[in-house]
């Protein structure tokens, strides 16, 4: 009697998962052409509905495509306890994204958050200081889960030891239409690993778009526009903190079309002692690699070039100069589209040995008179004519360029 009423019971639901398949199957198959097999797990019909078909059996229409894979995935310590994670979305078709952390970079992995659909970013909290952890995301849809992105890893912030020097001599070079290579040195022995970032000017925002080992000194920054100057900074870290950044290096893709920068304006020139002279100027432009300065011994030239200076650069000390000597200066901006007009010309007299330095001349070489640092030093004239007039209370004078102004109740005189 047992054995009959669990066959029924059998029968019954038989029939009635038949009746379900009998009903998707020809829908399906006259809806989107594909066999049964596709919405069945048995191909000749009958049985469960595998997951494609039961999302057509329940919505009407066909299940979406698996996401593409999220890239780029970027992991930073924020805090002893935190570590923000970002990535770019290689996906329009999401749910949302499942983010798993591990605490080796070979799993197992878990999942610990997930972002809605159309996220690029999310923080882990509560962790470990001092601790290294391993992330890795992957977008979902109803269909299934995207490949995963690369693993990232970042260790909380902690410890009582010293963080890392900062990395030195950091180069960009456009390799490709779309690639950018990165050297550096390492200037440290206890760095965790480094962080990467980039920006599209040379004043940022600076983004993180990798995380790196410890020792690294290079790195290849793929994916790029052609033609499009970029701009970067490193540091390193470890779990006491991060270092300083590096200097900001740039480079250009190749192909395209590249605008050269803007001239630098405002040039000052400052005698700062009998044998350095201080260099400031306005940045006209936010595409430059960098700056390149120009000395000569007369207004008119000929320059030579002294100084090849990185991206954002606004000042510059030219040292090891005669005392007692004029100096004329400009600058300008380059970039693989070119070269920018030249700054205006500007001009400094180093002081005698022992003495206080004026200022120099303005714009275009330089006409009006220098101002000297007091009643005992004489001001350099921009134009070489006109020496400066004594500063400071009770220092006046003034002169022709033959005759230096000299302070307290003294005055230059006029030939």
């Amino acid at each position: 009697m047992r054995k009959l009423m669990i066959w029924g019971l059998l029968c019954t639901l038989a029939i009635a998962l038949a009746s379900a398949s009998a009903y998707a199957l020809p829908a399906y198959a006259a809806a989107t052409g594909k066999v049964c097999g596709y919405c069945h797990i048995n191909p000749a019909g009958g049985g469960p509905l595998t997951v494609a078909g039961k999302y057509y059996f329940n919505n009407g229409t066909l299940p979406p495509d698996v996401p593409g894979a999220p890239t780029g995935l970027a992991a930073t310590a924020s805090s002893t306890t935190q570590i923000d994670l970002s990535w770019t979305s290689g996906s329009t078709n999401e749910s949302g994204f499942q983010v798993e952390m591990s605490s080796s970079s070979t799993g197992p992995f878990t999942v610990v958050g997930l972002p809605a659909a159309g996220a690029t970013t999310y923080s882990a909290t509560s962790l470990t200081p001092a601790t290294v952890y391993y992330f890795r995301v992957c977008a979902w849809n109803a269909t299934g889960n995207s490949a995963y992105t690369n693993v990232a890893t970042a260790t909380t912030l902690g410890g009582t030891g010293t963080a890392p020097s900062a990395p030195t001599g950091l180069a960009a070079l456009g390799s490709s239409a779309s690639q950018i290579d990165l050297t550096w040195t390492v200037t440290s022995t206890n760095e965790t690993g480094f962080t990467v970032q980039r920006a599209a000017t040379s004043g940022g925002p600076f983004a993180t778009i990798a995380t790196l080992g410890p020792t690294v000194g290079a790195y290849s920054d793929t994916g790029l526009t052609a033609g499009t100057t970029f701009y970067y900074q490193v540091c390193a870290f470890n779990t006491s903190g991060s270092s300083a950044f590096s200097n900001i290096a740039s480079a250009t893709t190749t192909g395209g079309t590249i605008t050269a920068p803007a001239a630098p304006t405002g040039l000052g020139a400052t005698a700062s002692t009998s044998s350095q002279i201080d260099l400031t100027w306005t940045s006209a432009s936010t595409n430059e690699s960098g700056f390149r300065v120009e000395s000569a011994a007369s207004a008119t030239g000929p320059f030579t070039q002294i100084a090849d200076l990185p991206t954002g650069t606004t000042a510059f000390s030219d040292t090891g100069l005669t005392a007692s000597t004029t100096y004329y200066f400009r600058v300008y901006a380059y970039n693989a589209g070119g070269n920018s007009d030249y700054s205006n010309t500007a001009s400094a007299t180093t002081p005698a040995a022992g003495t206080g330095g004026g200022t120099g001349g303005g714009a275009g070489g330089g006409t009006g008179d220098g101002e000297g640092g007091d009643g005992s030093h004489s001001g350099s004239g921009g134009d070489g004519y006109h020496s400066g007039s004594g500063g400071g209370d009770n220092h006046g004078g003034t002169g022709d360029g033959y005759h230096t102004a000299v302070g307290d109740t003294y005055q230059g005189s006029d030939d």
